[in-house]
């Protein structure tokens, strides 16, 4: 089964983004878990998977789009909310504690935020997967 939302992005709510974010994280979450369990094959991890970062091309035109492991594995690639909600996903599929996290970026033009997703643990320490996967800084 897939699974995508696709949003027209409103800067100024980033709460809705991030619980867009924790829905796409519940998700993969329940299907990491559903095939480790059956007997279908499990999900690959995702820095073992072949998949890499690539933004998502139309995003002011085709709105924003959250995609799930599935999708993102038939696809080859993943934009920061794709991956970070896997990878959050796996850590706590594996019981490590850890949340999809949407964050302002620094430096945005007033009145034109800009947001990224990565990965935060329950210590606080960040991980940023799309970095991990190719995305240039």
């Amino acid at each position: 089964m897939k699974f995508s939302l696709v949003i027209d992005v409103c800067p100024e709510n980033i709460q809705a983004i991030q619980h867009l974010l924790d829905r796409l994280f519940v998700h993969n979450l329940a299907t990491i878990l559903y095939r480790r369990d059956s007997a279908q094959t499990p999900v690959p991890a995702l820095y073992s998977s072949g998949v890499r970062y690539q933004s998502e091309p139309n995003v002011g035109v085709d709105g924003e789009r959250f995609d799930d492991l599935n999708t993102v594995l038939a696809r080859g690639w993943g934009d920061c909310d794709d991956l970070s909600a896997w990878r959050a996903a796996e850590l706590c599929a594996d019981r490590i504690p850890a949340r999809a996290l949407v964050v302002e970026i620094p430096g945005s033009i007033p009145g034109r935020r800009r947001y990224h997703c990565v990965v935060q643990y329950i210590n606080g320490s960040i991980e940023d997967p799309s970095i991990r996967l190719g995305m240039r800084t």
